[in-house]
């Protein structure tokens, strides 16, 4: 008789960021242990893009007594403002299709910042008790939205074409 296992909620986080990320040919991923719970690491060359990921992602996520931090491993303060931070971190990542300022005063910074995302479904093997096949099924916006740093300006919508930022 073969014997189900279930899934840490903290590996389901990390898939989570493997599918968004996960394709991103300047970004690699790791999950490992750190002092106090795990930690997700995201290495680049490319410290621009790792900079405006820090700035954008959520620092921590928290499951009971489990504590996930996220650990970049290049750091540089270079954009300025929302818009050239959210285009320095998504920017070669086939999973967003555009980035829209919108501004409510003509001539000023944006006021909001629309990202466009791929339309898909993000789906992985997660011991899903609630799926046939144990599989966890998600539109990329929903995971972009538990990811990303909860301010005001940023916005997430599915794109109804399959194009990309470049």
């Amino acid at each position: 008789m073969e014997k189900t296992t279930i899934s840490p909620p903290w590996i389901t986080l990390y898939h989570k960021f493997e599918a968004i990320f996960g394709d991103d040919p300047e970004i690699t991923l790791d999950f490992t242990g750190a002092e106090g719970g795990y930690a997700i690491v995201f290495e680049s060359r490319n410290a621009t893009k790792l900079d405006a990921l820090e700035r954008m992602l959520n620092p921590d996520f928290t499951f009971g007594n489990i504590k996930v931090t996220l650990q970049f491993k290049v750091s540089n303060n270079v954009a300025s403002n929302d818009y050239d931070v959210c285009i320095d971190a998504l920017t070669g990542n086939p999973m967003f299709a555009d980035i829209i300022p919108r501004s409510f005063m003509p001539g000023l910074e944006p006021d909001q910042i629309c990202v466009i995302m791929k339309k898909e479904i993000i789906q992985f093997f997660d011991d899903n008790l609630n799926d046939f096949y144990g599989n966890a099924n998600f539109l990329p916006t929903d995971v972009a939205k538990e990811i990303f740093v909860k301010n005001g300006a940023l916005q997430f919508s599915i794109s109804d074409t399959d194009t990309h930022v470049d």
